[in-house]
């Protein structure tokens, strides 16, 4: 999802900063926040949920990810997002854009301190991907996962092929089976693949 069908590569610094400052030392990579300990504490009346789920900001999605979109509904390709991410983001997008499923880690207000719910494992994305591919009736032959970092390449264990989107560590380009800027190039892969099969259906599962 973040630095894919949203141009940001960080959902967690989008909604957080606007209670806790960017910039700075501040790292809001879901690793970080969730593994070191650091502790956040809520502002007193700040209805946490709410704040998140309104810093959703939808003139950050991807220029032409409502092509994608068309795609995926014309063909019936199953497309699921996998996120580190903030899971109300990743709600919406699965709602707006009618995509089949959706995985995301969360945050509450525990007693006045942010708990973090982890769903996702940002280095094992895998785990999640074998739990859709189970859901779908689908085999790992039959995936094609999406990703613009390291963490998202986990993902090539459980599919046949891995699309590095607009990568942010230039390592990926020679671990990924292609690569692509934008959605058009990203659909053009997926027929093209589709091609070499015979026709065969591929399912689509969708990163972050």
């Amino acid at each position: 999802m973040d630095g894919v069908i949203l141009r940001n590569r960080n959902s967690w610094e989008k909604a957080l900063s606007g209670i806790y400052g960017a910039g700075g030392n501040r790292n809001y990579a879901f690793q970080s926040i969730s593994r070191h300990g650091k502790k956040f504490h809520v502002p007193p009346g700040l209805e946490l949920r709410s704040y998140i789920e309104n810093s959703f900001d939808a003139r950050d999605v991807t220029y032409d990810f409502h092509l994608m979109a068309d795609f995926l509904s014309y063909t019936g390709i199953k497309s699921v997002i996998i996120s580190a991410g903030v899971i109300n983001y990743a709600r919406k997008l699965s709602e707006t854009y009618h995509l089949d499923d959706y995985v995301a880690n969360d945050v509450m207000d525990y007693r006045g301190e942010l708990k973090f719910i982890r769903h996702v494992d940002p280095d094992r994305k895998d785990l999640n991907l074998d739990l859709y591919l189970k859901k779908f009736g689908l085999k790992k032959c039959e995936a094609i996962s999406i990703g613009d970092s390291l963490a998202d390449y986990s993902m090539r264990k459980s599919s046949a092929f891995f699309i590095a989107f607009n990568p942010v560590d230039a390592r990926l380009l020679s671990l990924a089976d292609a690569t692509a800027y934008n959605f058009s190039e990203v659909i053009h892969i997926i027929r093209a693949i589709n091609n070499i099969s015979r026709g065969e259906s591929f399912g689509t599962p969708i990163s972050d």
